[in-house]
Parts: structure tokens; sequence; C-alpha cells
């Protein structure tokens, strides 16, 4: 990859949650930078969306402060897409 191009990683993930926790846990997994969070069709489960300049970093993440956010059980990565040079996909 060439050094002048940004990338910008989107990585999707589920985490198991504690049971009924679901707004907490919520909360706290929104307030991570580059971290967001919607809902599944599974009380004890909810979906992630991290942003980040590159899979290692969205990995670090997924690795770090997710799963180390109380009420997470674990989390796992189910897709990835890296985009390169993201500014000028915004100007097309």
């Amino acid at each position: 990859m060439r050094q002048d191009i940004e990338t910008l990683a989107v990585v999707g993930a589920f985490a198991r949650i504690e049971p009924g926790a679901s707004v907490k846990v919520r909360q706290r997994l929104n307030q991570i930078p580059g971290v967001e969070t919607f809902d599944l069709d599974d009380q004890d489960r909810v979906g992630i969306l991290i942003e980040t300049k590159d899979a290692a970093g969205a990995e670090e993440i997924l690795e770090g402060p997710i799963k180390a956010t109380p009420g997470v059980w674990g989390a796992w990565p189910v897709s990835v897409e890296l985009e390169e040079d993201p500014d000028r996909i915004a100007e097309a």
C-alpha cells in the first residue's frame, strides 16, 4: 500500500453481554473513541461498529477497551472493510 494514501478500517463486531445490562453496556461502549453500537435481535448481544485508521487499530480497540468494558462477556469481529483514501470517496 502506498504511504501517501490514508486508510479507514471499518470493523463490525458482535458482543455477548450480561443479560439485562444492554442500556448500561451500550452507554459504556459508545464512550470509546471510534466505537458505535447498534441493536441486534438478541437481548444478550449488541452490535458494534469500529472505525479507525487500520485493521490493527480496530483489533486493539476490540481486544482492549471493548472486552474490558464491564458487562461485556466476549466480543468477536464479523466483518472488516478497508477503504483507501476515504476523503476521496466522500468527495465523489
